[in-house]
């Protein structure tokens, strides 16, 4: 399988072959955190932006140039109205639901606090309970941020 890894499925491999295999599924975890971390943060972001009389779609360019990926895919479909609209999750809530939850169990064995996992989880409940459960986007989050602030849940681009 290795020959297939690095170019096809990946840009490139991580090995653990020295490390105890609870290591890897620990690894994942965290490494899905950074874009769950991420996505709130956009949200946010593009809303504080709206509110400030800064057009959302500035902050988008400005993620485009300066961070690009994650940034420039999820704030793209949040400012495109895609992350409500959609009838199938690129990425589903429900999921992420699991990794928080997982990931807030590994926060307690390793005894320290995950605040943004917290925000994170309160914001995708929040778009579980607007929508069909395994049918909602990560990125509904945007929603959930834009209407705690005072604005419409959905956008209208």
């Amino acid at each position: 399988m290795r020959p297939y890894i690095k170019g096809v499925m990946g840009r490139d491999e991580i090995s653990f072959e020295d490390e105890p295999h609870s290591n890897a599924s620990k690894f994942k975890l965290i490494g899905n955190a950074l874009a769950l971390n991420a996505i709130p943060q956009i949200a946010e972001s593009l809303t504080l932006a709206e509110k400030s009389g800064i057009k959302p779609a500035m902050i988008k360019r400005s993620a485009d140039i300066m961070y690009g990926a994650i940034y420039s895919v999820y704030s793209g479909r949040m400012l495109s109205g895609e992350d409500w609209t959609r009838s199938e999750p690129y990425a589903s809530a429900d999921i992420a639901m699991k990794d928080i939850k997982h990931l807030l169990g590994l926060r307690q064995e390793a005894n320290m606090e995950l605040k943004n996992a917290q925000t994170g989880l309160g914001y995708l409940r929040m778009a579980m309970e607007k929508s069909q459960g395994d049918q909602v986007d990560v990125s509904a989050i945007y929603g959930d941020v834009r209407k705690a602030n005072g604005l419409e849940f959905e956008n209208n681009p």
